[in-house]
């Protein structure tokens, strides 16, 4: 029984030893396996960078595929414009061999019409020898007629030249002349018309001074201050560019006298009833003849500035503009700027309050002020 159970035991060890070496065996394969397996992966991770790599080559190639591709196309265009070309110039050159052959032709027929006017010209050479001899001497003699000739030109050209500078020199005198009688006439012209202004001016002064002696004869009796009537000529308002007409100083005085006798009735009236205010009217009479004097000095001596003939104010001497308007005053007549003459004030002449300038202004109350005290 016991050896039984130990051959069983024995057998039992072997078989387990058997078991052990597999199971050895089974590891060892088991290792090799792994290492297997991480070959494997490693090949296979290789190959897939290969891949890629490989991928990469072949979107690179069919790029250089698909631009040799174009590259050919354009090449076998060209190919077929160069051959086009070609063609177009072998028909040229077709055309020009047959020019060619043309113009040999022509120089070969040139050739021989040159042969022909060279024998012809050495024919005409030995014809002409003779004749040129004889020219030759008809061309000394007509040298000498010309020399001649010329001479006689020379004296009739120096002739000609001083009959032209004596014919030039009464030219210049009679245009002088001319010049001298136009500037007679227009002078006579002037005198004519001076003469017959003087005679107006005469006219106009001789009514002036009738006017002053009437208004003088009428203000030298007791008169009382009359009222301001509306006379036409003061409304007549000159144009800007017109000067003030002497006509107009002798009818606007003229004007003043009538004025004056017709009221001469009143006045009197007026002093046979307030007796006492003699010597008021007398200062009256005598403030009227100065204000009488003054219209005639103004209508006299001042002149009614033209708009042309002024640019500037005459006081700022600013620039005349749009916006800077041109006014006259009404009693210098001189041209101002609104600035300059924006006063207003009744002048004799006039039977409202009109534009002065600040100068006219300034005066005409220091006047009004002494005249008052």
């Amino acid at each position: 029984m016991y050896s039984d159970v130990w051959k069983q035991l024995k057998e039992e060890k072997k078989v387990r030893l058997e078991l052990e070496k597999e199971l050895e065996l089974q590891i060892g394969m088991k290792l090799e396996m792994e290492i297997a397996m991480k070959l494997l992966e490693k090949d296979t991770h290789e190959k897939q960078d290969t891949l890629v790599a490989l991928r990469q080559q072949l979107e690179e190639v069919k790029a250089i595929n698909l631009q040799m591709f174009h590259k050919v196309q354009n090449a076998e265009s060209s190919l077929q414009q160069k051959n086009e070309a070609i063609t177009s110039y072998e028909g040229k050159t077709n055309q020009v061999m047959s020019s060619m052959k043309q113009m040999e032709e022509r120089l070969q027929h040139s050739e021989r019409a040159r042969q022909g006017a060279e024998e012809r010209s050495h024919k005409l050479q030995q014809e002409l020898g003779g004749r040129v001899s004889a020219l030759q001497l008809q061309l000394s003699q007509l040298h000498e007629q010309c020399s001649s000739l010329e001479k006689e030109l020379k004296s009739e050209k120096e002739q000609r030249q001083a009959l032209q500078r004596e014919l030039q020199h009464e030219k210049d005198t009679s245009s002088l002349l001319r010049t001298e009688l136009q500037q007679v006439e227009g002078l006579k012209k002037e005198l004519r018309e001076l003469q017959e202004e003087k005679v107006e001016l005469q006219k106009v002064c001789d009514e002036q001074e009738q006017a002053l002696q009437e208004m003088g004869l009428h203000l030298s009796q007791p008169v009382l201050q009359a009222p301001q009537e509306h006379s036409p000529e003061a409304d007549l308002e000159l144009g800007d560019g017109q000067s003030r007409p002497l006509g107009f100083a002798a009818r606007s005085m003229h004007h003043a006298s009538s004025y004056l006798s017709s009221h001469t009735g009143q006045t009197q009236g007026t002093a046979r009833i307030y007796p006492s205010n003699e010597p008021e009217t007398s200062k009256m009479s005598k403030l009227k003849m100065e204000d009488i004097k003054e219209v005639n000095k103004a209508l006299k001596g001042h002149t009614w500035l033209k708009d042309d003939e002024a640019t500037h104010c005459k006081q700022c001497e600013k620039e005349f503009s749009i916006s800077r308007r041109k006014h006259h005053c009404r009693n210098c007549g001189h041209i101002f700027c609104n600035t300059c003459s924006s006063n207003e004030l009744a002048l004799p002449s006039y039977p409202k309050p009109v534009r002065v300038c600040d100068n006219c202004h300034t005066l005409l109350l220091q006047r009004c002020s002494s005249t008052a005290s």
